[in-house]
C-alpha cells in the first residue's frame, strides 16, 4: 500500500478521501490483513445493501470504491 499511494495521481488521492477507507493513504510500509479481521468483516457485510453494517451505521460501497480502494484500473463494472 505505501507504494501504491507514492504513486497516486492528486485526482485518485481526492477519491479516495470520499471513502470509508481514506486513512489508507496515510500508511507507509506494506499492508497485511489478517484473517481474523477479513472473518470479521465478512460477518459485518450485508449483500442487498451493498455495504458493512457497524454500530448500527451503514457503510456503503460501491464497485468504483472498491477499485479505488484496492488500486485497481477503473473499468468494466467499475467504471
Amino acid at each position: 500500500m505505501g507504494l501504491a499511494n507514492t504513486i497516486l495521481k492528486e485526482d485518485h488521492k481526492a477519491s479516495i478521501a470520499n471513502t470509508p477507507c481514506a486513512w489508507l493513504m496515510y500508511l507507509q510500509g506494506k499492508v497485511k490483513l489478517s484473517r481474523k479481521l477479513l472473518i470479521e468483516l465478512c460477518t459485518w457485510w450485508i449483500e442487498r445493501r451493498g455495504g458493512f453494517l457497524i454500530r448500527s451505521n451503514m457503510i456503503l460501497f460501491a464497485p468504483l470504491d472498491v477499485c479505488v480502494i484496492l488500486g485497481l484500473r477503473i473499468g468494466g463494472i467499475c467504471g
